[in-house]
């Protein structure tokens, strides 16, 4: 037996102790479930808001203004916006069924089951490592103990790399809380902006009728002002809903994929390893 086999296999030994202490210990699980949970109830959250916004938008819609010789229907208005809010949720949906998924295999990896089992795993990889031949024997279990480790360890870190980036790399431009904050005043504000149109008399008399008119021209400033504001809230909450679709993208979605992509280069390394 060559030093060389020899001094591997003390490293091996000692990374695979290292791995059995970290897998008994469930802080790292535990840390990993506090952050899925936590944006997961961001995500429930957001997603409530953008439905009662999707719901006040539909009412608001069917609101006519009738400026002096005018008729305007604040569904022209709003209706890009409300095509947004609508692709807004089904994205929030995804997301949240994204961190459902993740919050799944953390409970799967923090399970008695698999933890002895990744146990069993490694203790026999160091057994067979030591064993001349037997290589499709050690592609298969190099495979699995690569795959077990992965979603053991790289899940739970997964998590917590990504809250870090967002709270000391994104949270300053996109917070999530605020933004939601925000488009929560944006539905009141334009619920609370909405216009009945008014109902013509036509058995008022001619003084009556001219007291209407200049004061229909009087208050045309009001309805400059109320089409202003219905634009002025779109434009905010389009500005609101691109950007926590940007931040929950990335927080449940790209970080993911790149782990995903981090899995196949493992097991692909484990395979070249038993080979």
């Amino acid at each position: 037996m060559s030093n060389k086999k020899l001094f591997f296999g003390f490293i091996i030994l000692i990374i695979s102790v290292i791995l059995i202490v970290a897998n008994s210990s469930k802080d790292i699980d535990k840390k990993g479930e506090e952050l899925i949970n936590h944006s997961l109830q961001e995500a429930v959250a957001i997603y409530a808001v953008s439905k009662a916004l999707n719901g006040v938008i539909s009412v608001v819609q069917g609101t006519e203004i009738s400026p002096p010789g005018l008729t305007i229907t604040i569904g022209e208005i709003l209706d890009p916006i409300n095509d947004l809010v609508e692709r807004f949720s089904w994205i929030m949906l995804l997301c949240i069924t994204s961190l459902g998924i993740q919050k799944i295999f953390i409970n799967i990896v923090s399970g008695d089951i698999f933890v002895y089992t990744l146990m069993a795993v490694v203790v026999v990889s160091n057994i067979l490592y030591w064993f001349d031949g037997l290589n499709k024997t050690k592609t298969t279990v190099y495979k699995t103990t690569a795959l077990l480790l992965f979603l053991k360890f790289v899940i739970p870190i997964m998590t917590i790399a990504n809250g870090y980036v967002y709270e000391y790399y994104i949270k300053q431009n996109y917070d999530i809380q605020k933004m939601k904050e925000s488009l929560t005043i944006s539905t009141q504000e334009l619920q609370n902006n909405s216009v009945v149109k008014k109902e013509q008399n036509n058995n008022k008399g001619f003084l009556e009728k001219l007291t209407n008119k200049i004061s229909d021209i009087v208050s045309l400033k009001f309805y400059k002002q109320k089409i202003k504001n219905y634009k002025t809230i779109a434009n905010n909450t389009s500005e609101y809903i691109i950007n926590l679709v940007i931040v929950f993208i990335f927080k449940t979605i790209v970080f993911p994929l790149i782990f995903i992509y981090m899995l196949y280069r493992l097991v692909s390394k484990g395979s070249r390893l038993g080979s």
